[in-house]
């Protein structure tokens, strides 16, 4: 014989999620044909043939604010470098 013990639970489900600017706190909207995408991102650590670790440092940024960061770093001597890309 089966016996079934059933209790009621709740439970949290992520039905939206979206990313905020790191710098402004504005939220990123994009559509599903945009392709903007904006993350500054460093690594340090160690790393070898066999494996590595480290640590990553990121930073997501807006449109406004990306348009921002760029003029701010070229300003001060950074150089972009600029590709294209296709699929």
């Amino acid at each position: 014989m089966r016996i079934e013990i059933k209790e009621k639970q709740t439970v949290d489900v992520i039905i939206k999620s979206y990313d905020i600017c790191d710098k402004c706190e504005a939220k990123i909207e994009t559509t599903w044909d945009d392709a903007f995408e904006c993350t500054f991102e460093h690594r340090t650590g160690y790393r070898c043939s066999g494996g590595g670790s480290g640590e990553i440092k990121t930073i997501e940024l807006c449109q406004n604010c990306t348009i921002a960061a760029f003029l701010l770093l070229e300003q001060n001597g950074y150089k972009a470098h600029n590709s294209e890309w296709d699929y």
